[in-house]
Order: structure tokens, then C-alpha cells, then sequence
């Protein structure tokens, strides 16, 4: 988990980007759960949003 994490830090732009509702967050896969962020890229800020397991989607 703190390795994906790292590499969220490092480059914001690996994880999948959000349709619809959840538009301008994206996630990673840290199995069996997925880790929400959203990149401001303007203001260059990175916001951790959730830790949720896929099936509680």
C-alpha cells in the first residue's frame, strides 16, 4: 500500500481517471481495495478522497 501510494505522490496522472459522477478523481488498485484521489494540476495539490473495498463500491 505505501508503495502505491509513493507512486501516486511521484506521478499523479498513473491512476485511472473517473467517468461521470466521480469526473476529475482518479484511483489506484491496492488489492482488494481502491484508493481515491483528485490532482489539481494548477495548483499543483494532491488530495487523497477514500479507501474503499471494490465491492462496496
Amino acid at each position: 500500500m505505501k508503495q502505491q501510494i509513493l507512486k501516486v505522490i511521484n506521478d499523479p496522472k498513473i491512476g485511472k481517471p473517473m467517468r461521470y459522477g466521480r469526473k476529475q478523481t482518479r484511483e489506484v488498485y491496492i488489492p482488494p481495495f481502491r484508493l481515491s484521489y483528485c490532482y489539481d494540476e494548477q495548483r499543483d495539490l494532491l488530495i487523497f478522497l477514500d479507501l474503499y473495498h471494490k465491492d462496496e463500491q
